[in-house]
């Protein structure tokens, strides 16, 4: 994952989360130009994988096939559990920055760098109705 890829490479919490607001604000910023959109939270997607992607499947004319064995729940915990137990007073500290700055732009699409399970619904595109 993109993320993951960026630790590697040191990159700062608050580069990452740029990047994931600027990817947001560009997605919600392009959907009202588009004639067909679907959003899926990642979420929703780990939750119950056959009932969010049978919709999906039949838009684009395909009959729904079961896709939860492919799909497995759990794996950002251990990001996680990283997030919040950084002992590396660097990283607390480029955290702890990364919140203040960023906590307001990553709520406008529903989640929480504090509260890192809020997962609201109907909030990835402020604005419009998806």
């Amino acid at each position: 994952c993109a993320t993951q890829k960026g630790r590697r490479q040191l990159l700062s919490y608050g580069a990452l989360i740029h990047h994931w607001v600027a990817c947001h604000t560009t997605l919600a910023a392009d959907a009202p130009h588009l004639r067909s959109l679907q959003v899926i939270r990642y979420e929703a997607l780990v939750a119950d994988p056959d009932a969010v992607l049978a919709p999906v499947f039949t838009r684009v004319g395909l009959a729904p096939e079961p896709v939860a064995g492919l799909v497995h729940a759990g794996l950002d915990e251990r990001y996680f559990a990283r997030w919040r137990t950084a002992r590396n007073p660097l990283r607390r500290h480029d955290r702890n920055r990364a919140v203040r700055r960023y906590e307001d732009a990553v709520a406008r699409f529903g989640y929480s760098l504090v509260d890192l399970e809020r997962a609201e619904a109907g909030t990835m595109l402020p604005g419009l109705s998806s």
